[in-house]
Order: structure tokens, then sequence, then C-alpha cells
């Protein structure tokens, strides 16, 4: 009977996987290395909008409170959630569009309402008289559009424009209907814009489009990228596991062998073993976390987001002193003021600063209605969560902390968590803003942990443009290649001498 080898087992089965693995690595790793050699933000577009424009106090003459009397309730049944009050663009509609000329705009304060979580059911109001917007011309909104962009593309010239009521597959459906402009760039910028409010709600551009299919090859999804938990993903990700073990046998018995021989010099046998070598933790931190995230769904949780309940806030005072909200500002200039409702009350906050995506620094503070700080305490948020979610039960624990590998990576202000006696979930608030960010639970933390392994987020920074993730896709299509090479040069028949 013949004698099992390990080492024979390895040895044959490893070949059987590898040219399916290693083209499978290949495209993961090229894929990958695109992705994470180009800074996130620039596919997202943010640096093509202009920086806000600080409030001008002194043109402000009407208090929100008079604003709210101003709100048309007229066609259904409204309840605001908010009251913002920044600096907007105001174009005329009385002069010709250009295409290839700036915008002839200026910035005033504007109220803008928002009802119900809708921006299609937004009304806007002008801080000085309260005089409605009126309905956007084509001309207007495209001036809009415009206004909102960075200086170098404010002058680029147009090559279309065109209504849209179905939105193309890169832009989500509820933004229909919207106004499609596209810029004469390198890169076919694309805005898309809501035709009521002028406001351009996303960006698209062919080095976006570039991406989206790269990470739909990397998902291994080809219909929209929406599903990295599809069985494709989940068998390749299985077998390249186990191939992985498999190697590592095989590669344990060469080096064994290397151990008791002289080489010969650096060959590509040597260079792929040694970078097999050296990639063989990573690998595998990296094939068994993304399997995990395939497999594993995260659980759904209890949304405790504050919504107004009543159709206006109750004001003990006729006119809200909104210059003592401005003057009390300890950071500096505000480019927004808003009417909020957060832990079942109205308050101002003030917006210093905002960051295009959460995991950015945004400066914020909140005051009550006469300039007063509002100071987010524990108690705030344990008598907010048990009112709010009584289902949840008892409040165990509120501490503050910061974000970590588990919870938020990458969200820069501090946080304020909650935990319960008898529910596994934890909230977790905006210390300085008391904005309810998310809800964790222990299989959800897992799941992070092995996103934050996944994507070698070791700095807790919340994305994955770094240095070593770049080394490692670098290697990763090194090492693929030089498999491939040497599977099809053990394969390829011999010449007969």
């Amino acid at each position: 009977m013949r004698r099992f080898s390990l080492k024979v087992f390895a040895r044959n089965w490893h070949r059987r996987f590898m040219w399916l693995v290693g083209l499978q690595l290949l495209l993961w790793s090229a894929t990958g290395l695109f992705m994470v050699s180009i800074d996130i933000h620039d596919i997202h577009g943010d640096r093509v909008f202009a920086s806000p424009q600080p409030l001008n106090m002194q043109q402000v003459l009407l208090s929100p409170s008079q604003i709210i009397n101003l709100i048309d309730y007229s066609e259904q049944e409204l309840t605001f959630n908010q009251i913002s009050l920044r600096m907007l663009p105001i174009v005329s509609s009385s002069q010709p569009l250009l295409l290839s000329a700036s915008p002839d705009t200026k910035h005033q304060p504007v109220y803008v309402v928002s009802f119900n979580g809708n921006s299609r059911m937004n009304q806007q109001f002008m801080a000085t008289n309260g005089e409605p917007l009126a309905a956007l011309t084509s001309t207007q909104i495209v001036k809009l559009a415009q206004a909102q962009l960075h200086p170098k593309y404010r002058s680029t010239s147009i090559k279309k424009v065109q209504y849209l009521t179905q939105l193309p597959s890169e832009v989500a459906p509820q933004h229909a209907p919207a106004l499609q402009i596209v810029l004469d760039t390198w890169d076919n910028l694309t805005l898309y814009v809501n035709p009521e409010s002028g406001k351009i709600v996303t960006v698209r551009h062919d080095l976006w489009r570039i991406f989206d299919w790269a990470w739909r090859l990397h998902i291994t999804d080809y219909d929209d990228g929406e599903n990295h938990h599809n069985w494709f993903l989940q068998l390749l990700a299985s077998i390249s596991l186990v191939s992985l073990v498999l190697g590592t046998i095989t590669l344990s018995f060469r080096l064994k062998v290397r151990r008791n021989h002289h080489s010969q010099g650096l060959s590509q046998h040597n260079l792929h073993k040694w970078l097999a070598s050296f990639m063989l933790i990573p690998l595998g931190i990296w094939i068994i976390s993304g399997l995990i995230l395939s497999v594993v769904h995260p659980e759904s949780t209890t949304d405790i987001r504050s919504t107004p309940s009543t159709a206006s806030p109750i004001i003990d005072s006729p006119l809200w002193d909104l210059q003592n909200v401005a003057d009390t500002n300890i950071m500096g200039q505000p480019i927004e003021i808003n009417l909020v409702y957060r832990l079942n009350q109205w308050l101002f906050e003030v917006v210093e600063e905002s960051g295009f995506h959460r995991n950015l620094a945004a400066k914020k503070h909140l005051t009550l209605s006469n300039g007063m700080p509002f100071v987010v305490t524990e108690k705030h948020i344990s008598d907010y969560v048990q009112k709010s979610a009584p289902q949840l039960g008892p409040v165990r624990t509120v501490s503050q902390f910061l974000p970590s590998w588990l919870t938020l990576p990458g969200y820069q202000n501090s946080i304020i968590s909650t935990s319960f006696t008898d529910n596994n979930e934890s909230h977790y608030f905006d210390r300085n803003s008391a904005q309810w960010i998310k809800a964790d639970t222990p299989i959800n933390q897992f799941l992070q942990l092995m996103r934050t392994l996944h994507f070698m987020d070791y700095l807790n920074i919340g994305g994955f443009n770094h240095i070593w993730n770049i080394i490692f896709a670098a290697l990763m299509v090194i090492l693929s290649i030089s498999g491939l090479t040497l599977l099809f040069k053990s394969t390829r028949p011999r010449r007969k001498l």
C-alpha cells in the first residue's frame, strides 16, 4: 500500500488550484492597487466644490421664529425637522446662459426649511425680507451649479445639459428627477443637480467610473457592485484560503530543502518563494477577513435619531436672538447656523467647519435660543435614550470615549456611548453636536474589526489610502504574475531533442 505523503498531497492539489487562484489573486491585487493608489476623496469629487461662504450676520434681518410663520403648509401635511441659515448663491434669470463663462452670482443669507428629511420638499426664504425663492429656470440651475464649484471649474465650458426623469445607474434613483450637466474636462466631469434647489447632489467623472468597475471586479459582483455577500466571492475566497494552506505546506518543504542545499543565485523560483514567505501572514489575514465579511451579515439595530413630533417648536419669546448665537461662537466665524431637534428639544447648531464625510473633523457646538452654550452631558444622552427607545430596556452605562478599531474608526470627534442591561446594542452620539451616529452589536463590532484588518487601517483613520496598502497590493501583483509564469513553465510541454 502506498504511503501517504503530505508533501505530495499538498503539491498536487496546490497546482490544481493555482490557475484559478493565481488569476483571481492577480485580478484582486490589480484592482486593489488601483483603488488604494487614488485618494478616495478625489473619487468622490470632494475637491470639485468651493469652500462654504461664511455667514454675513449683518444681512440677516429675520429670525427663525419669523420664518416659521412663513412656511407654506397648503400642499400637504408637513413636519419640518430643521431650519438652516447659510450663504447661498443667488442668480438672475434675465441674462442668457453662457456655457463657457463664469456665472454672475452673489451670495446672500437664505433660510432653508427641511421637511421630513426629504430635500424635494424644502422651502427657501431670503433672510433679508422673508421672500420665498421662486421656482428656478434651467438657466438659473446651471448658474447655481457653477457657483458651487471650485474656481478652476467655474469657467469650464459645458458640453451637455439635459433634464432627466430616469437617471443612469451611476446615480442613486432617489435623486430623480435631476439636471445633468457635463463639463468639458478630460475626465468628463458630470454634475447631477436638484432642479428645485439648484444644489449639486452627486458628482461623477471617468475616474469614478473606472473605480466603480474596479470595485465590481474586486468583489465579483458584475451587476451593480452593491453585493459583497455573493456566493461567487465566497467560493473564490474559500478556494484561495485552501490554496494558501496547501501552498504554505509546500513552501515549508521547499524552504527546508533550501537549507540543506546551496542556492544557485536569485532565480525566479527563489524570488517567488521568498516573496511568498514575506506575504504569507498579511495575505492570510486579508483572505480570512474578506471571507468573513462576505459570509457574515451585519445585525439590524434600532434607529433612534431625533425626529420632531410637532410641526413647529414651542417658542417662549417672539424673536430668537440669532445675533447672540453667532456672537457666542467660540471657534470663529460660522458658515451655517441650524435650528435642529436634538435630545427631544430645539437647539441651535453653530457650524464653523463641516467635513465632506463623517470621518473628517467637523467643528460644531450647540447653543440655546439666548446664545448660552448647551453642553451635552451623559445624563442628557441617558434621558433621551430612555424616553426615545424604551424597548431597549434600562441603561447600563453612558461613557465618553475616542474611536477605536471596533467602533467608528476614523471618526475624529469625541463620542458618547450608551449600553443597556437587557440588550446587546450600543448607541453612539457625537459629543459636540448630540447627533445620533449609529448603533452597534458585538457581531457588528467584530465585522468592523475585520474591515479594519482587511483595509489595513492600523492607524485608525477610517480609510484605505495607506502606503502599506499600496505596497501590499503591488507585491501581490508581482507575486501573482511570478506564480502564474512559473505555473505556465511547469505545465508547458518540453521539446524533444
